[in-house]
This record gives structure tokens, C-alpha cells and sequence, in this order.
């Protein structure tokens, strides 16, 4: 574990003490990682913006922490001023995300519209598939026979719906393999 001064003086002391935290609670914790983060040089002019006391800002982060609160982070303490909590919730959200690791990429609206298109699809298919099993047979007796003949018909119209929105999935891919990657956003 790292000794309380190989953190440099100018990380804040409640920066200091969440990195602690991490360091000798999380049995997980990549200590290279925490390390580096409140370490490293290019850090201090960002903690020095930071530790000003800019109300509407700490307010900003403290709101968007707690709202998007991940669960293996508990609250900061209470005695923590609102500043040191937004300064430690930075901090912690910095070193959870770099430990995650997330990939960023970019989806086209291109192909949310095949993904839109393919799952209409299924669930019109799913519905044919309803009507189908709802049994009609006791009523048969009792509808007019437009009513029972209709019935099949709109069956047949849902699965031709469900084709449909397959065949635009399947042109959308087509022109989206035509098109180089950068051609449609």
C-alpha cells in the first residue's frame, strides 16, 4: 500500500483520503491506476480549478454523481464540505471509469434504423403468432362469417407487415455496405 506521503502536497487532502480509500478497502483496486491519477503533474492546474470554490460547479457535479450513482460507491461522508465531496466524487468517477475501461464507438443512425426496422419485425411476427394461437373456435358460432373469414386475412396482413419492415432492413444494409464509413452518420 502507499504511505500517506507519497501522495504531492498539492492533491487535496479529500482527493488524498478517497484515493486511501480505494487503495485499502477495494480488495480489487488497481493501485498503479489510483496512483497515477493522483499523481500525476498534469493533474494540479485541473485540482486547482477545481478546489475554487465555484458553488454553481461543485453543485453541477454533486447532482450528477449522486443522480448517476454507481452502486459499489458509497456516499462520501457527511462531514465532507460540498466541495471536497464533488472533488472526491471527480476523482472517484476518473478512477472507476479508466479501471472499466469502456469502449467508445459510434453507431449510425443508419444502423439504428435496420436495428428499429429488424425488431418491429419480430414483434409483428410475434403477434401473428398470438392470433394464431387465440382460439376462436367457440366463437365461430356466434361471428358473422365476414368476421371469422377477416381473420385470416389480417393475419396474413401482419406477417406481411412483418416482411415488410424486413425488406427495408435489408435494403438499408445494402446501401450501408455501398457506402463507404464515413458516409452516413
Amino acid at each position: 500500500m502507499l504511505a500517506l506521503t507519497s501522495f504531492p502536497e498539492w492533491l487535496p487532502p479529500a482527493v488524498m483520503d478517497e484515493a486511501q480509500r480505494i487503495l485499502f478497502t477495494d480488495l480489487d483496486a488497481d493501485t498503479e491506476l489510483v496512483f497515477r491519477l493522483a499523481t500525476d503533474k498534469r493533474m494540479k492546474p485541473v485540482w486547482d480549478e477545481l478546489k475554487k470554490n465555484h458553488k454553481l460547479a461543485v453543485r453541477a457535479v454533486l447532482e450528477v454523481c449522486t443522480s448517476h450513482a454507481i452502486a459499489s460507491r458509497e456516499a462520501p461522508l457527511s462531514s465532507l464540505t460540498d466541495r471536497d465531496a464533488a472533488l472526491t466524487l471527480f476523482f472517484w468517477y476518473a478512477y472507476a471509469f479508466a479501471f472499466m475501461k469502456p469502449k467508445v464507438g459510434k453507431v449510425s443512425s443508419r444502423d439504428v434504423l435496420i436495428t428499429r426496422c429488424k425488431a418491429e419485425a419480430a414483434v409483428l411476427r410475434l403477434s401473428a403468432i398470438r392470433l394464431w394461437e387465440l382460439d376462436l373456435s367457440p366463437a365461430h358460432k356466434f361471428l358473422p362469417t365476414e368476421l371469422s373469414e377477416q381473420f385470416n386475412a389480417h393475419h396474413d396482413n401482419v406477417e406481411v407487415a412483418a416482411k415488410f419492415y424486413d425488406e427495408i432492413a435489408k435494403a438499408l444494409i445494402k446501401v450501408k455496405a455501398a457506402e463507404g464509413p464515413f458516409d452516413h452518420q
